[in-house]
């Protein structure tokens, strides 16, 4: 697979909210697929109702923000996520929760109003 793209509205979003994914592979950037799928899914969902447009950028991602930033995108907060490693957690308290496990991430989050 060289590329892939996608909008989600989840129901716990806001309402008009949605968060884009465009990733492509290494071997296949700068040849203009990463601009094409983001107008692709920018459109998929503005025609679903979108107000707001947003994504997360893996931590470390310079490329990725520079993409957002090149379309119109800014960071507009940091989301931290934390793992756990259920071998080091009270039994009770994992009871009935699915956890992963790996370090402590810091995505940004970057938006922008549609036209």
């Amino acid at each position: 697979m060289h590329a892939y793209a996608n909008a989600i509205h989840d129901p716990s979003h806001e309402p008009g909210h949605f968060q884009l994914d465009v990733v492509v592979a290494g071997h296949a950037r700068r040849h203009g697929l990463g601009p094409q799928l983001l107008a692709a899914v920018e459109r998929l969902a503005l025609g679903h109702g979108a107000t707001h447009l947003g994504a997360v950028v893996p931590p470390g991602h310079e490329a990725g923000l520079a993409f957002a930033a090149r379309h119109g995108y800014a960071v507009e907060r940091m989301m931290f996520q934390s793992f756990l490693d259920p071998a080091d957690a009270d039994p009770v308290v994992l009871a009935g929760v699915s956890r992963q496990r790996g370090p402590t991430a810091v995505n940004p989050a970057v938006s922008r109003l549609p036209p």
